[in-house]
């Protein structure tokens, strides 16, 4: 699995800095953040148009559910923002739980009570 993450440039090792393997983060939200989300919205906005019923919001509120997510676990993988903790959390990861609550009260409240018909 190693050799799998590093022939994708997910593990790295900075010579300059220090011999440690370390996770290529941005190759990672290249992948999760372009890739990933670009194809669940993609979907979405299909799946709308199909049916001649726009949601307001509700695309808006999926992305923004899934980038909180998805940059909630990496910024669990980045080095450099392990000492910033507040409580159980570091302060990058607390921004990504509060967009993660906004998300879900989006797409529960505002989303369904705004529809409209194509």
């Amino acid at each position: 699995m190693i050799a799998i993450f590093q022939k994708l440039n997910f593990l790295h090792v900075y010579p300059k800095v220090d011999s440690f393997l370390r996770i290529n983060t941005n190759q990672l939200s290249m992948c999760l953040e372009g890739g990933l989300l670009f194809l669940v919205n993609g979907i979405l906005f299909r799946k709308q148009i199909r049916k001649k019923v726009i949601s307001i919001g509700k695309i808006s509120g999926w992305f923004l559910l899934l980038y909180s997510i998805i940059r909630f676990f990496l910024e669990y993988l980045r080095n450099d923002s392990q000492t910033e903790f507040i409580g159980i959390f570091t302060k990058s990861q607390w921004f990504f739980v509060f967009a993660f609550a906004i998300s879900l009260w989006f797409l529960i409240y505002f989303a369904p009570k705004h529809e409209e018909n194509l």
